[in-house]
């Protein structure tokens, strides 16, 4: 049972490659379906001078601790509508974190996993017109290989070991038909 105070949160978790298009995607389904999407990289790089320990992770391209991601979205939660579901788009990025978010938070009612090639996903970064600083060649190798490392525990633990259809596996190029059948969550 989570431990957050308040039950009536819906969560959908949004995971990818690196440039699949989870930010653009998540921000569409938000408009379009009236969720309220969150980027988790958005509320670490907005925090990162406030907290030294959260600045040194985003500054060095680490994965921050769940003891620090977690406080700042139970504050990001708690000023959003009530029932109305949330898209936490780019997490989990370790299967770690599954199970300190769903004893804090509850478990998400849907995880949609971006398919994207590393060639797609490598252009889109690099012509990212915000020009993030780690969006280099160098800095996309390290995320993809990353990713490649950290997401298949992630896919494993909704496909099997959940059972229960949280996971929808979507290629990029499939995005607006699979938007369409979320009408109605």
């Amino acid at each position: 049972m989570a431990d957050y105070d308040d039950d009536k949160k819906r969560f959908i978790f949004v995971i990818g490659a690196p440039g699949a298009g989870k930010g653009t995607l998540a921000k569409r389904l938000a408009k379009e379906h009236d969720f309220t999407h969150i980027s988790v990289g958005d509320i670490l790089r907005e925090n990162a001078d406030k907290s030294a320990a959260i600045g040194w992770h985003v500054k060095n391209g680490e994965l921050v601790p769940s003891d620090h991601l977690f406080p700042l979205l139970r504050e990001t939660f708690r000023d959003c509508s009530p029932g109305c579901p949330i898209i936490l788009d780019g997490f989990p990025r370790r299967l770690d974190q599954i199970r300190g978010f769903e004893k804090a938070f509850g478990p998400p009612h849907l995880v949609l996993f971006f398919q994207c090639t590393k060639d797609v996903a490598k252009e889109r970064v690099l012509a990212r017109e915000e020009g993030r600083e780690n969006d280099t060649r160098e800095g996309f190798e390290t995320r993809y290989k990353e990713y490649l490392q950290l997401n298949p525990p992630i896919l494993d633990y909704y496909s099997h070991l959940r059972g229960n259809n949280k996971l929808v596996e979507v290629s990029v190029v499939d995005i607006p038909a699979r938007i369409a059948t979320l009408d109605g969550f």
